[in-house]
C-alpha cells in the first residue's frame, strides 16, 4: 500500500461518542462524508483543509455532495468536536494527533536504518576473524542474556496463556502482578495449571463474567480458588487393603457414591501448560 493512502482507523469507531452523535443527526451518510473527508485530509499539507473563498466549491466536487448538505455537516461535524474551523483551515484534531505518531514513528525507523547502515559499512570495513578467546567469551555472554531474556518473558508467556485461554485485558497490570506472585514463590506451571482448572469450569458452567487477569493474579489471589488440575494414574488394587478389601473401590454409605481406592493411584501428574 503506498504511503499516500496511508491512516491509521480504530476498528471500534463506530462506537465513538461523536460518530454516534453524527449518525443520529446525519445518518450513515454523515458518517461516510466524515471518512471520506479524512482521506482528503491525508494528502493536504499539515494534514489540514484551507478555507479558501471557494473551499465548498471544492468540496461538493470531492465528496459530490451538494453544498447546502454539506454546509449542515460540517457545521454538526464542529458542533459535535470531530472537525475544527481555525485560523483559516479546517481539519481533525485527533486525525492530526493520530497522524503526529505515525510521522514520529517513521522518522524513529528511518534514523535507526540510518544508523544501521552506517554501522554495517563500518563493521564491514574492519571485518577480521575473532580470537576462539572472544568467541567463547561471546558465546558465554549470550547464553546468559538468553537465559535472563527467559526469565523476564515467564510472566508475560503466563499472561498471553491467560488472555489466550480466558481474556484478555489489563496486560501491565497483570504481568506485573503476576511477577508479584512468582517472586512469593509460586511457579510457572502451578499458575498456569490454575487458568487450565479455571478455563475448565467455564466450560462446565458457561458465564459471561469472567475474571480480568490483573485480578485474577491481583492481591485478592483469585487464582488460589482454582487448584492445578491433577491427572491421576491408576494401577491395580492392593490386595491386602482395608479400605476396599482388593476390590478398588468402595461404597460411601451416607452419599450412596462409589469411589475409587487411594490404593489403585500410581502417580498424580499436575496438569501440563
Amino acid at each position: 500500500m503506498k504511503d499516500a493512502y496511508y491512516f491509521s482507523h480504530d476498528s471500534n469507531a463506530h462506537n465513538d461518542p461523536k460518530i454516534l452523535a453524527l449518525r443520529i443527526e446525519q445518518g450513515w451518510a454523515g458518517v461516510g462524508l466524515y471518512w471520506t473527508f479524512l482521506e482528503i485530509l491525508r494528502d493536504m499539507p499539515d494534514y489540514k483543509y484551507s478555507l479558501t473563498n471557494n473551499y465548498l466549491k471544492e468540496l461538493e466536487l470531492r465528496l459530490s455532495t451538494a453544498q447546502a448538505t454539506l454546509e449542515t455537516w460540517l457545521e454538526h461535524a464542529c458542533n459535535i468536536g470531530l472537525l475544527v474551523k481555525q485560523n483559516g483551515f479546517l481539519y481533525s484534531e485527533s486525525f492530526l494527533r493520530r497522524m503526529g505518531e505515525v510521522d514520529t514513528l517513521r522518522k524513529k525507523l528511518s534514523d535507526a536504518g540510518k544508523k544501521g547502515g552506517i554501522k554495517s559499512s563500518q563493521a564491514k570495513a574492519r571485518l577480521k576473524p575473532p580470537s576462539s578467546n572472544k568467541v567463547k567469551e561471546s558465546k558465554g555472554k549470550e547464553s546468559k542474556e538468553k537465559e535472563s531474556k527467559e526469565k523476564e518473558n515467564i510472566p508475560q508467556s503466563i499472561y498471553y496463556f491467560y488472555a489466550k485461554n480466558i481474556k484478555a485485558g489489563a496486560a501491565q497490570d497483570a504481568i506485573k502482578n503476576i511477577n508479584k506472585r512468582l517472586k512469593e514463590g509460586f511457579t510457572k506451571e502451578d499458575l498456569i495449571g490454575r487458568i487450565n482448572t479455571y478455563k475448565k469450569q467455564i466450560i462446565e458452567k458457561p458465564t459471561d463474567f469472567l475474571i480480568q487477569a490483573n485480578n485474577f493474579f491481583g492481591e485478592k489471589a483469585r487464582f488460589k480458588d482454582f487448584e492445578p488440575i491433577k491427572i491421576i494414574e491408576y494401577g491395580l488394587p492392593n490386595p491386602e487393603c482395608n479400605m476396599c478389601k482388593g476390590q478398588g473401590k468402595y461404597l460411601i454409605q451416607h452419599t450412596g457414591r462409589i469411589e475409587i481406592c487411594q490404593c489403585r493411584i500410581k502417580k498424580c501428574i499436575k496438569n501440563d501448560t
